[in-house]
């Protein structure tokens, strides 16, 4: 099973000015029989809570610094993926880039139930 949660809607909203917050985005999905997460995360903020639900919940925050358009034409591109493989759940952030974000900032706050083991895979941040 696949989902994609996608930050377009929450750009077309945000109005110009100069540090926006363009808001959060937010996903749950059930543990069941999951024995661990695997997130990958490039760049930006990363949290892990754990929790005593039985539900993993995440939400991504996405903020332009500066502001501008350049700024929310990459945060359009952001897109959150997450797919079961075996009894593992994977997430990962797609569409931020490397170099040259033009004030992109992202935190990704994930709660996980304190029987799933967690591996982060992040470039930095």
């Amino acid at each position: 099973m696949k989902a994609l949660i996608l930050i377009a809607a929450l750009v077309a909203a945000a109005p110009a000015a100069r540090a926006q917050n363009l808001g959060t985005l937010e996903g749950n999905w059930p543990a069941g029989d999951l024995d661990a997460i695997r997130v990958h995360f490039p760049v930006g903020d990363l949290i892990f809570e754990a929790s005593d639900d039985t539900q993993i919940h995440a939400a991504l925050s996405v903020r332009c610094r500066h502001g501008g358009r350049s700024c929310q034409e990459r945060a359009r591109q952001l897109r959150i993926v997450t797919q079961v493989t075996g009894k593992t759940r994977r997430i990962d952030l797609e569409g931020m880039p490397k170099f040259g974000s033009h004030g992109l900032e992202v935190t990704l706050h994930i709660a996980v139930p304190k029987s799933l083991a967690v591996d982060a895979d992040m470039g930095v941040g």
